[in-house]
């Protein structure tokens, strides 16, 4: 084994009334996101202390967020700013999800 990722998940609520939500923290690097079949592909730039966030298409449809969006996620109590850097393939979670 050359290599071990920690990852969490949490359950998240988005939005009064909505389907529930997945949070994905774990390490994404380029070999992540091919895996994941992300749109637009590769890392995007960022700005210094800017977080970025992948979402899933059914997030895309459910919340009407794209690429580039600026959005809030209820984290611990707290909200968590991020910027929306592509799309991802996620055929486990039809309610939606985001990788951080």
């Amino acid at each position: 084994m050359r290599r071990a990722d920690l990852i969490r998940y949490d359950r998240l609520e988005v939005g009064a009334g909505t389907t529930p939500f997945t949070l994905v923290a774990r390490p994404i690097d380029e070999r992540i996101l091919l895996g994941f079949q992300v749109e637009p592909r590769g890392m995007p730039a960022r700005a210094p202390g800017e977080r970025l966030a992948w979402i899933t298409e059914a997030a895309r449809d459910l919340h009407g967020w794209t690429t580039g969006d600026h959005i809030s996620l209820p984290v611990a109590g707290r909200a968590y700013e991020a910027r929306v850097a592509g799309v991802v393939r996620d055929y486990g979670r039809t309610w939606g999800a985001a990788l951080v």
